[in-house]
């Protein structure tokens, strides 16, 4: 355990200098209750991952267009064991694991050619690969490859 520079200066996804460590560290999630930051080693970490998010509705879509694009829709959701409610929250699913979901980034949503559905901030993210003891797959499809 090491002290940091404040609960709010860290983002799930961006390095974490470990002292003492010669491999590279990551934010993997923050805690609440104690202002935890949590970190894990290397970059293709499966804390790092997840296959899904949830979000408040899309501003400016509706029911039908969300539909119209194939997704889940509204979905019941847990978050630190607390039922969401099935009317507020959109579960996003994506084809291939994605790297450092966080609460406050955005998920922006699009049509093939290009058409905007819309958008908005990410509530909270699905399990991680490494919380459902699952493989990331090979080779993994990342922006830095």
């Amino acid at each position: 355990m090491h002290a940091h520079d404040g609960f709010s200066a860290y983002t799930i996804g961006q390095g974490a200098k470990v002292p003492g460590q010669a491999a590279k560290w990551f934010v993997v999630g923050k805690r609440d209750q104690d202002a935890a930051v949590l970190v894990a080693p290397g970059t293709h970490h499966p804390a790092l991952f997840a296959d899904h998010t949830y979000r408040q509705p899309l501003a400016g879509c509706t029911v039908t267009i969300v539909h119209d694009l194939d997704a889940t829709g509204l979905h019941p959701a847990r978050h630190n064991h607390q039922q969401l409610s099935t009317d507020t929250y959109l579960k996003v699913d994506f084809d291939v694991p994605q790297r450092g979901l966080a609460p406050g980034q955005s998920v922006v949503l699009y049509r093939q050619d290009g058409l905007c559905f819309g958008g908005g901030a990410i509530y909270c993210a699905g399990p991680s690969y490494w919380e459902m003891r699952k493989p990331l797959p090979s080779p993994l499809h990342d922006w830095h490859v």
